[in-house]
Parts: C-alpha cells; structure tokens; sequence
C-alpha cells in the first residue's frame, strides 16, 4: 500500500513593505529623511482617481495617527483649462464617517498650469481613532469669486416695527408686495437660510432667487444684497473620493488614573505620536455647576518629554480645544469625557522618549 504523496509546504506571503512618505509631504512638514522612513507605517497609499469634465482628481496617499491626518491630492486640468494663480475650487471639503469635532486646512504643495497639487490637513477632536474610518474627499466647480460690479447689489432698508418680505428675482426686479402664494411658487432651498444680527434673513433658492425678510425689531437698518452669485464658474463639476483610513498607529500610551490640576479632574489617558498629542480626562462634578473642559483654563502644563538618557526636552502645548461628551448623572454628581491636545508644526522623533512629565508628574509611556 503506498503512502499519500508528501505535498510542498505553501510558501508563506511576504509581508507588504509599507509605502515611502512621499517627497512633497516631507518637504512641506520639514521631516528629515531618516524620520521619514521610520513614519512609513503610518503612510497609506490610496491612488484613487474621479475624473469630470476632463478634471481628474487623484488621492495620492495619508499620513495619519488616531486624531491627525495629511493627505495629498491632486488635480490635473486638460489643455483647454489652465490651473492659474488665480482660479480655486468653489468648495473643497473634507467628511468623516460617525464623527463630530473635526477641522482641515488645504495648503498648495505646487501648481502649474496643467496641476494643482494640494496638502490637506485634518485634525479630529477626541473621540475615537480616525483610523479605521471612511473619509471622503469632495470638491465643486473650479473658477474664481466673482467680481462685483455696482449695479449688481441694492440696498434694503429696514424700518422699526414694519416686518416685511421681498423677493430678488435673479434678473434684479424685486417684489415687494409678497404673498404666502409667492413663496410658495419659489423653487426650494439652495442652501441654509442666512439669519443676519441686524434682524435681516437671507433665503437663496435653486434658480437664483432670493426671499429677504426683515423682523423689524432691530431699529432702522440697511442691508447689502447681491444679485450675482459670488463665485463665477469655469469647470462646472463634481470630484469625490471615500476610501477606508487604515495605518499603523505609532503613537506611545499611558492609561491609567491619577487626579490632575483639580479635584474634580482624573486624567485616564496620555496619547503621544510624531504627529500630535493627547490627553484625556473625566470629570466628576456636582450637578448645576459643570465646567467640563473649562476646569483646564489657565492651568500651567509646564509638559516635558523624558529622553533614554534623562534629559527633558519641552513638549509643544497649544491646545485645541477637545471633544466633550453628554455627562451623566451619578448621585449628586455629573461625570463627563473630554480631551484636548495639539498638532505638531513639525512631526517629532518618539525613538529615545520614554515619559511624558507634567508639572513634575512622569508618565511613563509604552
């Protein structure tokens, strides 16, 4: 009787390489080059394109950590659009799945008159990671702001007591003498009613026009209204791009729970990356008298890093503001969540940090 063939062991998968940080986003963050390749882990190649009206836009790659973000995008423009200093997107937002309590800025890394390649920089105020989450990337309509001219505005006047409602037509006739039949005729809402402190609201509906409303109880007023849109269109478009955020968090940690800066304040959690910093606390307070995230006001940090050899080096401190949760009732007692940290100017090297030290306190991280 033979034996069953002896069949070859399956080769086992080599691991990915992790994707080099691109150039242009070192450059940009004055990361050396050394640094540079030991934040490879936290760099997700993304490499997704969405192309209209001849514009094609690409997510080239993220950095990332659990509440910071860089990604770079490009736009490539067809011959017939030139990408000039002075055209922009009408719009060019950034969303995240799930999350409250985020911020982005874009800077240009280099533009030409065939690309724009831009630096997009998102910061995510407490709660979880931003790893693991869908982002979207979205931009409209590529032209330039428009340029007034005098007989496209007019001026509204608002007199005490006498409420009234007109409506701006887009070809610049106004209606002053509106019904509840009138308004109900118009298109619906373009974007979010506009509600002005002298009492004036503003209406823009999808044809262009707009429904002007005065509640005369702001004393005489006078109001500039705009008969032309305010951004004047070259490329009429949509680019967007979702993918699902996933790299390596390199940040070191300390959990635990120690009383910081104020009886009623427990620090339960330290986070430090080469991109940011974060601290997070629960708050214990009588109910009526919740402060929250105002207990940190005017504290002094005094925060150092402690190196393998001792040394301190200071800790950038800047705070943004952190994410507050809904606190909950316990006896007498209101018990919340919030953080608060920073984003470095310039990613740091953790390779030889070991503690974080507040006011004299060490926080050993791991």
């Amino acid at each position: 009787e033979k034996a069953p063939p002896v069949q070859p062991a399956k080769p086992k998968p080599v691991p990915e390489e992790p994707p080099e940080l691109d150039e242009q986003v070192a450059e940009a963050l004055s990361i050396p080059k050394v640094q540079a390749h030991k934040l490879r882990p936290a760099v997700q190649k993304v490499g997704q394109t969405a192309e209209d009206q001849g514009v094609r836009m690409t997510v080239q790659q993220t950095l990332g950590d659990p509440s910071c973000l860089y990604i770079k995008l490009r736009f490539d423009f067809p011959e017939t659009v030139t990408a000039s200093g002075y055209l922009e997107f009408d719009s060019l937002n950034i969303s995240l799945e799930d999350a409250d309590g985020y911020g982005w800025s874009e800077t240009i890394l280099e533009q030409d008159d065939r690309s724009i390649t831009y630096l997009l920089s998102t910061h995510f105020y407490g709660g979880d990671s931003l790893n693991g989450r869908t982002i979207t990337v979205t931009a409209e309509n590529y032209g330039h702001p428009h340029q007034y001219t005098a007989d496209e505005s007019v001026q509204l006047a608002g007199e005490a007591g006498k409420p009234y409602t007109s409506i701006l037509y887009p070809d610049g006739t106004i209606d002053w003498a509106v019904t509840e039949e009138d308004l109900a005729a118009l298109p619906p809402e373009a974007e979010p009613t506009v509600i002005r402190s002298e009492g004036f609201t503003i209406s823009v509906r999808t044809d262009g026009s707009k429904v002007v409303t005065y509640d005369g109880e702001h004393g005489d007023q006078m109001l500039t209204v705009y008969l032309a849109p305010d951004f004047d269109t070259v490329v009429a478009g949509k680019w967007e791009q979702s993918w699902t955020l996933q790299y390596q968090d390199l940040s070191l940690y300390w959990r635990g729970e120690t009383e910081l800066f104020d009886p009623r304040l427990t620090l339960t959690e330290l986070r430090l990356s080469p991109l940011s910093w974060e601290a997070r606390f629960t708050a214990r307070e009588p109910q009526g008298e919740e402060l929250g995230f105002g207990l940190l006001y005017g504290k002094a940090w005094n925060t150092q890093l402690r190196r393998r050899d001792g040394s301190l080096t200071d800790l950038p401190q800047h705070f943004n503001a952190g994410l507050s949760e809904n606190g909950t009732p316990d006896g007498m007692y209101t018990v919340s969540t919030f953080s608060t940290g920073t984003v470095f100017d310039q990613p740091i090297d953790l390779s030889d940090v070991t503690a974080i030290v507040i006011g004299g306190t060490e926080f050993p991280l791991s």
